[in-house]
This record gives structure tokens, sequence and C-alpha cells, in this order.
């Protein structure tokens, strides 16, 4: 198992999956800082930045390990302790190779991957969420930017509904739209309306209302 080879290929394996769960970071890595409570702002954009250059050193280095699991042979000297050593290390580097594999492409499809899940479990958008229920509620539509992945639609949401004011919240990651039902008269004495705005802004993204109830 402590064969040069064998050990190169288990770093670039190992490696070639933590490079991956960075390069998904855009989309869990927000929802994480804003269900513990801490500001994302800019997160989900720096790694969407990086994402594709991650992707592309995690292919490299899973190709690093490809060469030293199957095409990479060390030579031993006849008689020696290298040329008598069991293959169990060569079996258990290529499992952690392939699982490694499986998980690098798995965070490709990652953000599409989860954009369809919350769509297929999202509720459905109807003409009656912009429409106040009663006297005392209103309407705010704002467009969300800076979202790329359905992760981010339920750390946006997650973050609005932290908004004291905030009776109920929706956002559509394919639309890039929220639509929140804020209370008229819970305010913080301020803007209500901004106080969305900031609530998104310290999740990591960026938003502009297109239309609230006055």
């Amino acid at each position: 198992m402590n064969r040069p080879s064998q050990r190169n290929g288990l770093v670039a394996a190992i490696g070639s999956a933590l490079v991956a769960i960075a390069a998904s970071a855009c989309c869990w890595l927000p929802l994480l800082l804003v269900t513990l409570g801490a500001g994302a702002v800019g997160v989900s954009a720096f790694f969407a930045a990086w994402r594709p250059w991650l992707l592309g050193a995690s292919v490299v280095m899973l190709g690093v390990g490809f060469y030293f699991a199957y095409l990479r042979k060390e030579k031993c000297a006849p008689g020696s302790a290298c040329e008598t050593r069991p293959v169990v290390g060569r079996c258990a580097q290529r499992v952690t190779l392939w699982m490694a594999t499986a998980f690098v492409f798995a965070s490709m499809f990652f953000p599409a991957t989860i954009s369809s899940l919350v769509a297929h479990h999202a509720p459905a958008v109807t003409a009656d969420a912009h429409t106040p229920a009663d006297a005392t509620a209103r309407v705010v539509s704002m467009r969300i930017t800076g979202m790329t992945c359905g992760e981010c639609a339920v750390a946006v949401r997650g973050a609005l509904r932290r908004v004291p004011s905030v009776r109920a919240a929706q956002v559509d990651y394919h639309t890039a739209r929220a639509t929140v039902t804020i209370s008229r008269n819970a305010g913080t004495g301020g803007d209500p309306v901004q106080d969305l705005v900031e609530a998104v802004r310290r999740a990591g993204y960026g938003a502009e209302p297109t239309r609230h109830d006055p």
C-alpha cells in the first residue's frame, strides 16, 4: 500500500473529490451559511466563477489517478519486497479512484439535479399568490440575481422568510423571481421592501423590486 504509484494515485483520487466539492460550493455553501445565520455575501458568485476551473482540475486529477492505477508500472528487482507485496493496496486504490470518479461526475450535474428537484417539489405559484389575503398584507415581487442553481432559490427563500414582516415567500429559480407577502403593520421602522432587499444581499445574492402594493 505504500508504493509510490499507489500513494500518488490515492492522493489524486481523493484530491479530485475534494476539488469537486469546492466546485459545487456555489450551491450548497450559501444555503449552509444562511442556515447557520452567517453572512453569505458574494459566496455564490465567487464559487460560480471558479466552478469550470475547479471541475477541470478534478478531471485532470482523475486522469493522474488512472495513470498511476492502470498505466504506470513500478520496476521491482526480482525477489524484492516490492515484487512480492500483495495486491490489496492496488485494489483499494482502484476502488477509491472509481468512487471519486462517480463523485466528480455527480458534482458536475449537481446544480441541474438540485434545480429539477426544487422545481418538482416547490408548490405552484398561482394568481392568488400575488393577491394579499387581507387588508393587512401586501405583496412584493422582486428580480433575484446571482442564482446559479435551484439550491440558491432555497437559500434566498430561507433568507426572506427570516425577515420579521414576511408572511410567505416563494422563489422561482428558472424565472429568477421572488414573490413575498409581508405584513403592512410589522415593519422595522424603515422601508420594509428595503429590508427584503437587504436580506437577499446578506444571503449572497441581489434583489431588485419590480412590483409591490402600496
